[in-house]
């Protein structure tokens, strides 16, 4: 199976083998692990060799270049620059400050937070600064771009006692009935790697054993990375999209029943790719917080969903007429005895957390 840039579609014949516990391990990264790691394969100097050559460059996620940029959103989410001093922060950086002074505005965003890719020596002919001073910059930018990754503090307060921390990934916002997804995360907003495979082939037959090897490591980190980034986009906005009555008014009755499986079949991955793809992360729509986990829901569970609602608001309502409320507000019919069964399942689901 190819999984060259490009290449979508995972089935489960890619999860095998050494490629395959290499993905795996990929997609279980969280956000922070994950631009972490690419940062430093671009800070390699096989990354900034095959950029120089024009080997590798970085493009859109299938044309999506998002307008917001990397700007600390306080409006929407506290952040990890809170749980630090900012002052420091800054203050133990000013000679990079003035470094990023110098050079200005326009040029700070279009070589170090645009999705372009530039080497290290390219940016200093630009900038006028020196590489090591470029590699400072990267440096605090790189620093900056991980503290502010978005984690969720409303999750805490839903769910207490099976609290992680949650990241926030995106937000979605309606224009019309249109759904639009905002990312917050570097690992989209960066785009994908573009490998030009033939200048590659050309140049790996000039040079050593040794450097052969190091340069086809970097090239399989960023193929894996360009499915990561692949994967997590396409989920999202498959799940967005489906779920957008639900996600503008929070009413339970709007979900829409998608499995793990059906999700897989729309966007043409493995379900367990499925699985590790959406782990520890929610997204902001305008009517509450969830985790992406919560967006995918089956018949049982959906049923469930509603019942317990139902219930909540009226605890003094019998078996029948909970069929009646039931079929009122999602047209779904059920027998008396399921009502039942399905009410005795939340009571017992209630006594365990108990």
């Amino acid at each position: 199976m190819n999984t060259r840039i490009g290449v979508f579609i995972l089935p489960k014949a890619a999860l095998k083998g050494k490629v395959g516990i290499k993905l795996s391990e990929t997609l279980l990264l969280n956000e922070e692990e994950s631009i972490k790691k690419i940062f430093s394969i671009e800070h390699s100097d096989e990354f900034q060799m095959l950029v120089s050559l024009k080997v590798v460059s970085r493009k859109p996620i299938f044309g999506y270049k998002n307008l917001v940029t990397y700007e600390l959103k306080d409006d929407i989410v506290p952040t990890l620059l809170e749980h630090i001093e900012l002052d420091k922060f800054v203050n133990k950086n000013l000679d990079v400050i003035r470094l990023i002074k110098k050079i200005g505005e326009e040029k700070y965003k279009k070589y170090f937070l645009d999705y372009e890719c530039y080497s290290f020596e390219d940016i200093a002919q630009n900038t006028g600064l020196s590489v090591d001073e470029v590699k400072q910059v990267f440096d605090f930018t790189n620093e900056v771009l991980i503290s502010n990754i978005f984690y969720s503090e409303i999750i805490k307060l839903q769910y207490p006692q099976e609290y992680k921390k949650y990241i926030r990934i995106a937000e979605v916002k309606f224009f019309g009935k249109k759904v639009v997804v905002l990312w917050l995360t570097p690992s989209i907003l960066r785009g994908q790697y573009k490998i030009d495979y033939c200048k590659l082939n050309k140049i790996l037959e000039s040079l050593s054993c040794l450097q052969r090897k190091k340069i086809k490591e970097v090239v399989n980190q960023l193929e894996l990375y360009n499915i990561r980034a692949s994967v997590l986009y396409r989920i999202v906005e498959t799940l967005c999209d489906f779920q957008k009555e639900f996600l503008l008014t929070g009413k339970l009755n709007k979900l829409r029943v998608i499995t793990q499986k059906k999700l897989s079949e729309i966007v043409g991955i493995s379900p367990s790719v499925v699985c590790r793809a959406i782990k520890e992360k929610t997204i902001l729509a305008p009517s509450g917080e969830y985790k992406l986990s919560e967006l995918l829901i089956n018949r049982k569970e959906f049923i469930m969903v509603i019942i317990e609602d139902i219930i909540a608001k009226n605890k003094t309502l019998t078996d029948k007429q909970l069929c009646e409320v039931l079929k009122q507000k999602t047209g779904v019919q059920l027998s008396r005895r399921t009502v039942n069964y399905y009410r005795n399942l939340l009571l017992l689901r209630s006594s365990r957390k108990k």
